[in-house]
C-alpha cells in the first residue's frame, strides 16, 4: 500500500515485510495486464508525494518550524469564529456568534499583547521561506462566510488593522444557513461574491468549506472529492482568487478526506477540536479554537497565548 511504501521508504528502512518471489512476479504482472487500473493511482501518488516542488516546500518547511521553535513559538492560536452580530441573535440555538463589542474587545486584547494577525495565505508564505514569523503571531477564522462578516467584522477588523480567512461555500446558490435552519436555527444571510472581494482587496483570505455545507465523513470518497475539488474550483473562478485552505463542515475529518484534500492542491485542511498541536506536523488537520459569546478576558487570554491546547492536555 502507499502507506506502508511510505513508512518504509520503499523497503529501506524500518521492518520489511518479505513477499515471496512468486508473490512479487504475481504483482509485476497485475500491473503489466491492467495498466490502466494502475496508472491514474500511480501518477496521482508519485505528483502528491514526490513532485520535485513538493519536496523542495516540505524542506523548506523543516527550516520554517526551526525558525519558530528558536522564536519560542510551539503553537499558533487558530480562533475559530462564525458571525459578528449587533446583539444576541433572536432564538439562537448554537452560540455560534460573538456581538461586535465582544469582537473589537477581543482584538484590542490581541493589540495590547502585541500579536500580529496571520492568514492562512500568511502562514503558507512562512512556511515556503517567504517571510519570517511574527513574535506572537494569532489566526482568525471565520466559517460559512454570513454577511455579518462584511457588515460588522469587516469594519472591526480594519480598524485595528487585522486580518482574518473566512471560509465560504463552492455552491452560489446557497444565499442562506440553509444547513442549520433544518434544527432550528435562525436564517442568516451569507455575503455575496462582490462582497467577498471587497474584503480581499483590503487583504482578507478566502478559503473554500466545501460546495453545500456537507459532512465529509458521511458521505462516499467519489462525493467527498467532488465537494472538496468543486469548491476551490468555484469560488477560484467567482472571486479570482487562489484558494489554498478548506475547513472541514462540522470539524468532520478522517484519512481519508485529508488525502483527497491534499490531492486537490490544498496546503491546508483546518479542523475543529482534532488534530496535532503543532500546525507543522499536519497541515491537512489543523487544531482551532472557537470562542464562544459570553467569553470572559481571561478565557480569551488563555486562548491565545500559544500554549492553551498544552495545558488543555494536561489538565
Amino acid at each position: 500500500s502507499a502507506a506502508e511504501a511510505l513508512s518504509t521508504n520503499f523497503g529501506d528502512a524500518g521492518v520489511v515485510r518479505t513477499s515471496s518471489t512468486e508473490e512479487m512476479a504475481s504483482h509485476i504482472l497485475s500491473a503489466l495486464e491492467t495498466p490502466e487500473d494502475h496508472s491514474e493511482w500511480g501518477t496521482r501518488f508519485a505528483a502528491c508525494e514526490f513532485d520535485a516542488t513538493h519536496v523542495s516546500q516540505e524542506i523548506i518547511r523543516v527550516y520554517a518550524e526551526a525558525a519558530a521553535i528558536k522564536r519560542g513559538i510551539s503553537e499558533i492560536p487558530i480562533l475559530m469564529y462564525h458571525r459578528v452580530t449587533d446583539g444576541v441573535p433572536e432564538g439562537t440555538r448554537h452560540g455560534i456568534y460573538v456581538t461586535k463589542h465582544e469582537f473589537a474587545e477581543q482584538l484590542r486584547a490581541l493589540r495590547k499583547k502585541g500579536c500580529t494577525t496571520l492568514t492562512l495565505r500568511d502562514l503558507r508564505s512562512i512556511m515556503l521561506g517567504e517571510r519570517i514569523i511574527p513574535r506572537r503571531p494569532v489566526l482568525i477564522t471565520f466559517d460559512d462566510g454570513y454577511e455579518d462578516n462584511y457588515l460588522h467584522a469587516f469594519p472591526i477588523l480594519k480598524r485595528f488593522g487585522m486580518n482574518a480567512t473566512i471560509f465560504i461555500l463552492g455552491d452560489p446558490s446557497i444565499r442562506t444557513n440553509e444547513w442549520d435552519i433544518a434544527s432550528g436555527e435562525p436564517e442568516a444571510r451569507l455575503m455575496t461574491d462582490e462582497q467577498c472581494r471587497k474584503m480581499i482587496s483590503f487583504g482578507i483570505d478566502f478559503g473554500a468549506h466545501t460546495m453545500r455545507h456537507t459532512k465529509l465523513t458521511q458521505v462516499s470518497p467519489d462525493e467527498a472529492r467532488r465537494e472538496i475539488e468543486s469548491s476551490k474550483q468555484q469560488i477560484e473562478e467567482r472571486l479570482g482568487y487562489t484558494v489554498h485552505s478548506i475547513a472541514y463542515p462540522y470539524g468532520a475529518v478522517n484519512e481519508e478526506v485529508k488525502k483527497i484534500t491534499k490531492e486537490a492542491g490544498y496546503t491546508f485542511g483546518i479542523a475543529t477540536d482534532s488534530g496535532v498541536r503543532s500546525i507543522w506536523s499536519d497541515t491537512y488537520e489543523l487544531r482551532r479554537i472557537p470562542i464562544f459569546p459570553g467569553a470572559s478576558k481571561f478565557s480569551f487570554w488563555k486562548k491565545t497565548t500559544g500554549k492553551y491546547h498544552a495545558y488543555k492536555k494536561i489538565g
